[in-house]
């Protein structure tokens, strides 16, 4: 019977729990995990009282020793249920996790996290949901601690208004904790895809948190973790001596209420481009033709004095004046058209 299964272990995949499983494939795509192991639910099933039995804790401590880089190195304890940090179901909040934990006091915690599996709160959440209720405790991390400097959460896409296309930082000194609790304000970055800051508040402006390239590390760690997940995802990460590192990885669960308000519909056509474009492009010559295309707009803009600062702001519209479809190019008239009202006297015409 498996007790303990190491980072690299591909089993998590299978017996570990949905937040395990995001960080067995954050670390397989190399980004920075700081290295962990999980204790599996045979380990519960194999102790005779909700306390771990002594070859449960002699695996534990076994694990330990793989582990640590010092004798004082802490460690967080925290909950790895199947169905948490899940597209439907996140549990944020409801299973108990344990931070600074010692060496010795692990099997304690580790206690404790089985027995938030069967709390009322935990049982009523799966009841209003209407999850399973039958499994038995989940599995546990012990992952060593980052003595964060600056530590905070991280959503790929704005939670708030829908924007797939805005990173939302907010971050405080030291550990995360007293963020996620409420019990602390929190500086808050909004950075774009491209990693342009588009704001930034602060609770001390003479001290921020984050410097600029910290908070554009994070936006793209954040966006490097929705690629590999597929979907926007919320991160909690941390710096310790400027090494950035990824503490967990789960989906927006509540994105899928909010539409993109940045998303419009985006009308292709040939009719015009075709004559230049005829047959299949390949991708090189639309790379060029692309570049070509925005470059060309834009300086038309300048020539018709269009504001430099307006001009910056549109970046994105100059680079999708094309696209490419099934190897053919098409117009992207959405951006036609928003070039068309840069122009002076577009309003004035429009009336």
């Amino acid at each position: 019977m498996t007790f303990v299964l190491h980072c690299h272990d591909p089993h998590t995949l299978e017996t570990s729990g949905g937040k395990a499983f995001a960080l067995y494939r954050a670390l397989n795509a190399e980004l920075p995990v700081p290295p962990w192991f999980t204790l599996t639910p045979s380990a519960y099933e194999a102790s005779t009282s909700v306390a771990p039995s002594e070859e449960v804790q002699s695996a534990i401590a076994n694990a330990i020793d793989n582990l640590r880089n010092d004798v004082d190195d802490r460690y967080a304890v925290r909950s790895s249920a199947c169905d948490e940090d899940g597209f439907q179901y996140s549990f944020a909040g409801q299973l108990e996790s344990y931070l600074n934990v010692t060496a010795d006091e692990v099997p304690a915690r580790v206690t404790d996290v089985w027995q938030s599996s069967f709390s009322e709160r935990v049982m009523s959440y799966r009841q209003e949901r209407a999850v399973d209720s039958s499994s038995s405790a989940s599995a546990v991390i012990v992952q060593r601690m980052v003595d964060a400097d600056s530590a905070g959460v991280a959503f790929s896409a704005d939670p708030v208004s829908g924007r797939r296309g805005v990173t939302v930082i907010s971050c405080i000194r030291g550990l995360g904790e007293a963020l996620v609790s409420g019990e602390t304000d929190a500086d808050t970055w909004e950075i774009d895809r491209f990693g342009r800051i588009l704001s930034c508040t602060l609770t001390d402006p003479e001290t921020p948190v984050l410097t600029p390239n910290e908070a554009k590390a994070v936006a793209a760690l954040a966006r490097r973790s929705q690629i590999i997940f597929g979907s926007p995802q919320d991160i909690e990460w941390a710096i310790e001596d400027g090494r950035l590192w990824l503490l967990q990885s789960r989906p927006i669960t509540t994105l899928h209420n909010l539409s993109d308000p940045d998303g419009l519909v985006r009308v292709w056509d040939n009719s015009n481009i075709a004559e230049s474009y005829g047959g299949v492009t390949s991708p090189l010559t639309y790379t060029f033709a692309r570049r070509a295309y925005e470059e060309v707009y834009r300086q038309f803009c300048v020539l018709m004095r269009v504001p430099s600062s307006v001009i910056g702001a549109h970046a994105d519209t100059f680079r999708c004046m094309i696209g490419l479809l099934r190897g053919r190019v098409y117009y992207n008239l959405v951006s036609w058209h928003k070039v068309l009202a840069l122009l002076p006297g577009y309003k004035m015409n429009r009336e």
